[in-house]
């Protein structure tokens, strides 16, 4: 749904582990998306719901099926992403699987500075 409209994957990276997948991607913005039109006009933010979007779509990416956010348990806005001073973003997911549900614990961040952190689980199925 945002994927390669409002933002678009420079690159990425898989690591396992004996617990856990680790999905590293760098990411870029469109700043020219029509979202920031409308949030906000003459100070555009990367709107909440658009964070946690990326975490599913990267994570639909990897495993190749589409999820369901079923729960957070913990999601942690900490800083505002302007796309037009920090375009380029680092992603981290780590993820594993219980009874066919994706325990997720997420961040997007650049450099020193933490924007977005997303503890929770989606699964293939409602």
């Amino acid at each position: 749904m945002l994927l390669n409209t409002f933002f678009e994957v420079i690159e990425s990276s898989t690591n396992k582990t004996e617990k856990n997948t680790i999905l590293l991607a760098n990411i870029k913005l469109n700043q020219a998306h029509p979202i920031f039109q409308g949030h906000f006009p003459g100070m555009p933010l990367v709107p909440g719901v658009c964070m946690t979007q990326i975490i599913k779509e990267l994570l639909e990416g990897e495993l190749g099926t589409p999820l369901f956010f079923t729960s957070g348990s913990n999601i942690k806005f900490l800083s505002i992403i302007n796309p037009e001073k920090n375009s380029d973003l680092k992603v981290e997911i780590v993820y594993s699987v219980d009874a066919g549900n994706y325990l997720v614990d997420s961040k997007l961040y650049f450099e020193e500075t933490t924007f977005f952190k997303l503890k929770g689980i989606f699964s293939e199925h409602l």
